[in-house]
C-alpha cells in the first residue's frame, strides 16, 4: 500500500468518524410553545405543563422544535403516538409554517397530550436517528364548539400555501404552474373531523385528521386534487367527533374559478 493510499484511507476514517460523532449529537435540546396568531413565542414547555387557550391572544397555538446542532436534516413530531408531520427546514414547527415567520395554527380541545419530537439527519425521517425528546402536557380553555374559519387553495407540488380563498376568487393555472392543488380547512374549537361538500356532492370527502385537506394528505404533505376547470363550489363543515359525527359546525361554503391550462401529462408525478 503506497503512503498516498494510506493518507486516502486516514483521511477517510477520519471525516467518517467526525460524521458518526455529529450524527449522535443530534437531540431535541427543548420545545417551545408559539403563539401562531403572533407569531412570538410564549414560552418553553416543561413536562407536565397546563396551557390554557383563554389566556393566549387568538387562542391558536404551534410547537416548535429545537435542535442541537441548530440544523438537522429533518424532525418527526408524533402526537398521542401517531405521527402528525415531518418538517425538513428551519423552523421545525409541529402545525407547519410558511418558512416566511409565519406559524401555522394547531387549536386542539382540551385534555391531555403527549408530543415526541425526533431528529433524523437525512430529510422525511430518513437516515440515523438522534436523540428524542418527549414531554406530557394539558390543554384547558378555549371554545367546546367545532368550527371553520377559512379555506386555504395549497400547491400540493410544493405543500405552500397559495391563497385563502374568497368567494368569486379567479385562479389561473398557468400562474400557479400545476394543477396539482388542495385545498386545507382553518378549524377551530373541538374539531374532531371535517366534512367537505364539492359542486353538487355534499358528502365529497371526509377527514379525521389535521391538516384537513379535501384531497387528503399525509402529515403536511399535500396529496394533488384537481379542481374543475370553470366554477367551483367547495364547502367545509367541522364536527366534534370522527367520521362527521358529534356536533356540527356552521357549514363554510365558497365559490371561486379556475381558468387556465391544466399541466400536460409529461410533467405530472
Amino acid at each position: 500500500m503506497t503512503k498516498a493510499l494510506q493518507r486516502l484511507l486516514l483521511f477517510c476514517s477520519v471525516l467518517l468518524f467526525f460524521s458518526a460523532i455529529n450524527v449522535k449529537a443530534q437531540s431535541i435540546s427543548s420545545l417551545t410553545l408559539v403563539n401562531a396568531t403572533t407569531n412570538v413565542d410564549i414560552k418553553t414547555l416543561s413536562n407536565g405543563e397546563v396551557i390554557n387557550l383563554n389566556d393566549i391572544e387568538g387562542g391558536q397555538i404551534n410547537i416548535r422544535a429545537n435542535t442541537s446542532p441548530a440544523l438537522v436534516g429533518s424532525v418527526v413530531f408524533t402526537l398521542q403516538g401517531s405521527v402528525l408531520s415531518t418538517e425538513n427546514l428551519l423552523p421545525y414547527a409541529m402545525a407547519g409554517d410558511d418558512k416566511l415567520g409565519g406559524y401555522y395554527a394547531w387549536t386542539p380541545t382540551p385534555g391531555d397530550y403527549e408530543i415526541k419530537a425526533t431528529p433524523y439527519n437525512q430529510a422525511q425521517g430518513g437516515g440515523t436517528v438522534g436523540s428524542p425528546l418527549s414531554l406530557n402536557f394539558s390543554v384547558v380553555g378555549g371554545s367546546s364548539t367545532p368550527a371553520i374559519s377559512a379555506l386555504v387553495l395549497v400547491n400540493a407540488l410544493t405543500d405552500e400555501d397559495i391563497k385563502t380563498i374568497q368567494e368569486g376568487d379567479i385562479f389561473n393555472l398557468n400562474e400557479i404552474g400545476t394543477d396539482h392543488l388542495n385545498i386545507r380547512a382553518e378549524v377551530s374549537g373541538a374539531t374532531k373531523s371535517v366534512i367537505f361538500g364539492y359542486q353538487a356532492n355534499a358528502s365529497y370527502q371526509t377527514e379525521n385528521l389535521p391538516f384537513y385537506a379535501i384531497g387528503g394528505n399525509t402529515d403536511n404533505d399535500y396529496d394533488p386534487w384537481k379542481p374543475d376547470m370553470g366554477t367551483n363550489k367547495v364547502s367545509a363543515t367541522a364536527y366534534t367527533a370522527n367520521n362527521g359525527e358529534g356536533t356540527a359546525s356552521t357549514s363554510y361554503t365558497v365559490n371561486f374559478e379556475i381558468v387556465g391550462e391544466s399541466a400536460p401529462p409529461e410533467n405530472l408525478p
